[in-house]
């Protein structure tokens, strides 16, 4: 059984599930103890200063009473159900930023949830805020730095402040890595999940574009762009790609009857060194069937 705080924000997501369902804990406990945690090490006026989360969903404490009212009442949307995560600053969210770490758009409001938040809501998830980004995923400028934002300041790496916490997705990457959430999610062109997850010890996959729905984000390029799942280890990214993807495993682009890769080239793009990424051929989409096999969670 978990006694502290501390311990709570160790735990993965599967075993913070496990003590969801004994009832050893709940789900405002777990978000008490990592929001305490953000502000302990996250915050630009603590001595560690991460700055991974670039701000705290103002609903997380009331969604976590709501999963747990209805845990108590026998409904359960997912595996997930009760389990909170964070999502990157240019995915659209009722309460938070949604500026991409660029000043022009703070204070830009923001009426509705992205189709991919509104889906994790509906499995259940808890949105516990939204995290820092190479700002407009680092197609400011090709001398932009992978990490920073006007907004939300440069992201450290938890294991070594002083070292680069990758991009574009830096703040999901930092803050998994730091405990600050037990799951996030990313977005990439090209290689902007993958380098953050390499350089803070975490698990991330690009989705075959149009496996998980890009309205709501702010977009590089409607051939390439993909949201997707990063968690601490690789095969507790599963669940949350089902709860954020299509029905079905429908994809928007690629041709009718054949696997849909995507891009993964040689160069460094604006979006983030590459790592040579590949898409899920379709049978190993998430929908009825494939998905098990390939990502348990």
């Amino acid at each position: 059984m978990a006694t502290s705080n501390l311990e709570l924000c160790n735990l993965t997501a599967r075993e913070l599930v496990a003590l969801l369902e004994s009832g050893e804990t709940t789900s405002v406990q777990i978000v008490t103890a990592l929001l305490e945690r953000i502000a302990l090490i996250d915050a630009p006026d603590t001595a560690i200063a991460l700055r991974s989360v670039l701000a705290v969903a103002p609903d997380a404490l009331e969604s976590a009473q709501r999963c747990d009212t209805e845990r108590m009442q026998g409904t359960i949307r997912s595996r997930l159900h009760g389990v909170p995560i964070l999502v990157k600053d240019n995915v659209e969210i009722i309460g938070l930023p949604g500026t991409a770490g660029s000043t022009s758009l703070v204070g830009r409001p923001v009426t509705k949830d992205a189709p991919l938040v509104s889906r994790l809501r509906a499995a259940g998830l808890i949105v516990l805020g939204s995290t820092n980004l190479s700002q407009w995923a680092n197609m400011r400028s090709p001398f932009s730095t992978s990490g920073w934002s006007a907004v939300g300041g440069l992201t450290s790496n938890p294991y070594r402040l002083d070292r680069c916490a990758g991009g574009s997705s830096s703040g999901s990457g930092a803050a998994l890595a730091a405990r600050l959430a037990p799951l996030a999610v990313g977005t990439e062109t090209d290689g902007s999940i993958t380098c953050p997850a390499s350089l803070n010890g975490v698990a991330g996959i690009k989705p075959a574009v149009g496996t998980v729905p890009s309205e709501g984000v702010i977009p590089i390029s409607a051939s390439q762009d993909s949201p997707g799942p990063m968690a601490r280890h690789g095969w507790r990214r599963g669940g949350t790609l089902r709860g954020a993807g299509r029905p079905g495993g429908r994809r928007l682009y690629g041709r009718k009857g054949s696997p849909r890769r995507a891009s993964g080239g040689r160069h460094q793009s604006h979006d983030g060194p590459s790592r040579h990424g590949r898409g899920l051929p379709r049978s190993r989409q998430p929908g009825p069937r494939g998905w098990h096999a390939t990502l348990r969670y």
